[in-house]
């Protein structure tokens, strides 16, 4: 994942105008991680539906 990643309050800022990733290090950094963990598991089992 090289992209930069970007943070929205889409309760305040529906036209995603302020990017709040810079501010939320610990959020961005949080979110990362899930999302590659799930990312690990939606490979691990398209591989098991693949055998």
């Amino acid at each position: 994942m090289a992209d930069k990643i970007e943070l929205y309050d889409l309760s305040n800022d529906l036209i995603e105008n302020n990017d709040l990733g810079a501010l939320n290090h610990d959020v961005v950094n949080k979110l990362k991680e899930n999302l590659e963990i799930w990312e690990k598991n939606v490979r691990e089992g398209v591989a098991v539906l693949s055998k």
